[in-house]
């Protein structure tokens, strides 16, 4: 049997307006939630401490110094809450959850809606990976991978 197409489809959750948005607001809500409150060990954040400390103190850490980092986190060191290495976990957090977002606009803005979906932005930066990764201060962390959109 041949079953057509049907045109009055439900839209996926990037074809809202306002449907990436809440996928982000999610992720972001998601990683607040299992933000370390303050230095952790676990899954290979050796960096953190030598990152933190560098930040607070103005100084520069290991070589290659991280100019990127070190600059970003003058912004987040400054907030009026949480302990130093809170507010770099956040700033972890706040720019995962953005390259998330810059990724699937990107996606969604040069290419069109029938050869690509934007949701595979987001594939590599949920649970478990990302939740393992991406909110504490350290530099290892998942990308997004625009690559993924084709399939």
């Amino acid at each position: 049997m041949n079953y057509p197409l049907k045109r009055n489809r439900i839209k996926a959750v990037w074809e809202w307006p306002l449907g990436g948005v809440g996928v982000v607001a999610l992720l972001l809500v998601v990683y607040l939630l299992t933000l370390p409150p303050t230095l952790t060990w676990a899954h290979h954040g050796a960096d953190g401490g030598d990152l933190v400390t560098a930040v607070a103190r103005g100084s520069i850490p290991h070589p290659p110094g991280f100019p990127t980092y070190l600059l970003l986190g003058e912004l987040f060191i400054r907030l009026p809450w949480g302990d130093p290495a809170w507010r770099l976990n956040l700033m972890s957090a706040v720019l995962a959850v953005g390259a998330v977002g810059l990724t699937a606009a990107a996606i969604r803005l040069l290419l069109r809606p029938g050869i690509c979906n934007p949701q595979p932005a987001t594939s590599n930066l949920q649970p478990p990976t990302s939740i393992l990764h991406s909110p504490f201060s350290n530099l290892r962390r998942p990308q997004p991978r625009p690559g993924t959109a084709f399939l």
